[in-house]
């Protein structure tokens, strides 16, 4: 690959510093590049590569001096003092792509004679009063002279750059307008979310505290209904134990009575409490099991 750039770059510089061969060939055609001798053949250096061509198939070989080297052999040849040359060499640099040279001709020219037609022609100027100038200053100096003032690219009377300006400042008036408008409303829309989440927090925690109270209302109840039913075990007790002692007998701890409707077994303790496990219910005539003590 090195190779191959270092040929093409040394056959641009062949053909920058010396010029172009044009070979026609016998059968047509024509072959461009710098030519070099190869014995039987000639090696043509083009920018895209290199061939070879037996000599016995040219025709004619033509040495073209190339561009840049045409053109600075005309400029040595210009006459300082001559606008018109420099503005016809001008014109055949610009028809050569050669536009930074044809530029400096024509300034040239136009240092030479500032009045040459051809010169300011070629820059787009044309002569207004006593001054060569562009279309678009031209055009500038036209309005200023018929009162218009020129601002932003825009030409106004002095009444219509007034009206302009007001209209002007009523639009950036409106559009401040709608800034603060959409300010406003998407600061109330953030006020009405935050409401609206305050509400149904608010509401859960109601239903939190109602919930709440109905549970501590019903445990309330429920030790309300035990104390009742303690109290009553208490006294059925007491009374079991009195009839005890009028009837039969009853001792502490697990044992068993005797008395007129039959013989049972219970756990009984000093205190009137029954042990956990069992309730018992009495009535006169008999003792039964009720349930299990909660």
């Amino acid at each position: 690959m090195r190779p191959a750039i270092h040929g093409v770059l040394c056959a641009l510089l062949l053909v920058t510093t010396a010029g172009a061969d044009v070979l026609y060939l016998e059968g047509g055609g024509r072959v461009e590049g710098v030519v070099s001798d190869d014995g039987d053949h000639l090696l043509v250096r083009m920018v895209n590569g290199s061939t070879r061509i037996r000599r016995s198939q040219v025709k004619q070989r033509q040495i073209v001096p190339y561009v840049t080297e045409e053109y600075s052999a005309r400029r040595a040849r210009l006459d300082p003092r001559d606008a018109a040359a420099h503005v016809a060499l001008s014109a055949w640099c610009s028809a050569r792509g050669l536009g930074r040279e044809a530029g400096e001709l024509l300034a040239a020219a136009v240092k030479i004679d500032p009045d040459h037609a051809g010169a300011r022609a070629a820059l787009g100027q044309t002569r207004h009063g006593d001054r060569w100038m562009t279309a678009e200053e031209a055009r500038a100096a036209r309005l200023a002279a018929a009162g218009f003032v020129t601002v932003g690219g825009r030409s106004y009377t002095p009444a219509g750059l007034g009206a302009s300006l007001a209209a002007a400042a009523e639009t950036l008036e409106l559009m401040a307008e709608a800034e603060r408008r959409r300010v406003a409303w998407e600061q109330a829309e953030r006020e009405k979310r935050i409401e609206e989440e305050l509400v149904a927090r608010a509401e859960a925690e109601r239903k939190a505290a109602e919930a709440a109270v109905a549970r501590a209302e019903e445990d309330r109840r429920e030790r309300e209904r035990l104390s009742r039913e303690n109290a009553e075990l208490r006294e059925a007790v007491r009374e079991l134990l009195r009839e005890s002692r009028d009837r039969g007998w009853w001792g502490t701890g697990f044992g068993g009575y005797v008395a007129p409707w039959g013989y049972g077994t219970a756990r009984v303790c000093r205190t009137g409490w029954w042990s956990p496990g069992l309730r018992f219910g009495f009535t006169r005539g008999s003792v039964r099991v009720t349930g299990l003590v909660r």
